[in-house]
């Protein structure tokens, strides 16, 4: 939620949530070979959806290994654990897919818990060196598209699919705005009738 107050972080919590989601796959058996992991012997989860309770950068010559304290320390039997894996749910809550693999969209609403009114707001950070086109669901109704880290409408009066154009190695915060929604500045809180949907724009920044 923090870009949402403060859109300077945007670009580096979108690349650090796509590296950790990445690399989150290397808990989960199926991404290893049997030589790689401390119990490939288990084969009661065949959708492979319960992770390993730990990975090792480097464990008896293998390089990752993944693995967990239980059998090392004899007071469990796998080193797999639901705990540990239920974790995960935190990803799939806030991160979808686009049509471009390596760009995520990221829900900043959903671990917002305690925010006031808020239009529908997603980070998508591109790490290509050159800028990317990504199709992104405006809605049913029109809508107008703000990025909240240029400080300004991007689209207007759009539904449906619409092309969002993110420039490389940088990213975009986008804000779904009513159509036509009546835009009052009040210092550099933005809003969009009674809501804001810019917590940071000075009156230099807004185009």
């Amino acid at each position: 939620p923090l870009v949402r107050y403060d859109s300077s972080f945007a670009r580096d919590i979108g690349k650090w949530i796509l590296n950790a989601a990445n690399n989150s796959r290397l808990f989960y058996p199926d991404y290893h070979p049997p030589v790689k992991q401390s119990c490939a012997f288990w084969h009661d989860d065949e959708k492979h959806a319960i992770a390993y309770e730990g990975l090792r950068k480097k464990w008896d010559g293998q390089v990752p290994y993944a693995t967990g304290d239980g059998i090392r320390y004899s007071w469990g039997c796998i080193d797999l654990g639901l705990y540990g894996s239920s974790h995960v749910g935190l990803f799939g809550g806030i991160i979808g897919r686009t049509n471009i693999p390596e760009i995520l969209k990221i829900d900043c609403l959903k671990t917002d818990f305690f925010h006031k009114d808020a239009f529908p707001t997603f980070l998508f950070y591109n790490p290509h060196s050159s800028e990317q086109k990504v199709i992104f669901d405006a809605g049913s109704t029109n809508s107008d598209i703000y990025d909240a880290i240029t400080h300004e409408f991007i689209i207007k009066n759009c539904s449906g699919e619409c092309e969002l154009s993110i420039p490389g190695n940088d990213a975009c915060l986008i804000v779904t705005v009513p159509a036509n929604t009546e835009i009052i500045q009040a210092g550099n809180i933005l809003k969009a009738g009674n809501t804001v949907i810019d917590y940071n724009c000075s009156q230099e920044k807004l185009k």
